[in-house]
């Protein structure tokens, strides 16, 4: 019998690793994780809509939630994070408001192809731009006439705009550098990511059971996956080694 030694092995180890499963940029230590990959629908048919979210049981009276958008490359309102709706499970659970939103940095859009840039505060550019937009920055649970159907408890919506999706939509610093279509001043400013929402509860809540992330002013819906799937060029990766492992464990058995 051909014993298998040298690089098979190695090849083996390199080819197990590719499996494991990646979960983006955003930590979720603790937490329930979601993500999702995909695009959009109907008039905004294959637009980039990609995000993941972490939501924490961090206390009986508290749950925290943390977006982030992943659009590589974010240039248009399709692809802006506006919504996210999650079930919760125990005993009565019930989220029955925010208490706080926390950004990495405001983000202001001026001019159409021109980079957006960094603001000096939290602005409602539709509205006044000599006032500034406290914390949740429109944020509302559950949506106020939201262009979303509000969802029956035990499924809660966290929605921007108290629910016409817009401003303080969700973004990354990708439209900083790539020169985006995303000045529209009913917009203005967005929120980069990762973006925390610190949400007061009340019942017993133990489990987190399923999640929804929405973009756009359409409100494209797209199913969080809980745990993450392997990314594309992991997938390839694990096609690539394998195809060699397999290769040289045919030269080794022919030998």
């Amino acid at each position: 019998m051909t014993k298998l030694t040298g690089l098979f092995p190695v090849t083996l180890l390199v080819a197990l690793g590719c499996t494991s499963t990646a979960f983006g940029a955003l930590s979720c230590t603790g937490g329930f994780y979601f993500s999702e990959t995909g695009t959009g629908t109907g008039p905004t048919a294959g637009v980039p809509q990609d995000a993941e979210a972490c939501v924490t049981i961090t206390s009986a009276t508290q749950i925290t939630v943390v977006l982030q958008n992943n659009v590589p490359t974010l240039t248009n309102n399709p692809s802006v994070l506006d919504g996210f709706s999650f079930t919760l499970s125990g005993t009565s659970p019930a989220a029955t408001g925010i208490a706080s939103v926390a950004a990495t940095n405001p983000i202001f859009c001026a001019t159409a192809g021109s980079n957006c840039v960094v603001d000096s505060g939290y602005y409602d550019q539709g509205g006044s731009s000599a006032t500034l937009t406290p914390s949740p920055y429109e944020w509302g649970l559950g949506g106020n006439g939201s262009v979303i159907a509000v969802p029956a408890s035990p499924t809660f919506l966290l929605v921007a705009g108290d629910g016409s999706l817009h401003p303080f939509g969700i973004v990354n610093s990708s439209v900083l550098t790539d020169t985006p279509n995303l000045n529209s001043t009913g917009h203005n400013d967005y929120l980069e990511g990762p973006v925390t929402f610190n949400l007061t509860t009340s019942g017993s809540v133990t489990d987190v059971d399923a999640a929804t992330f929405y973009f756009g002013t359409a409100g494209d819906a797209h199913p969080g996956t809980p745990g993450g799937v392997p990314e594309p060029t992991s997938v390839l990766l694990l096609g690539t080694a394998l195809a060699f492992a397999g290769k040289l464990l045919r030269g080794r058995l022919g030998a």
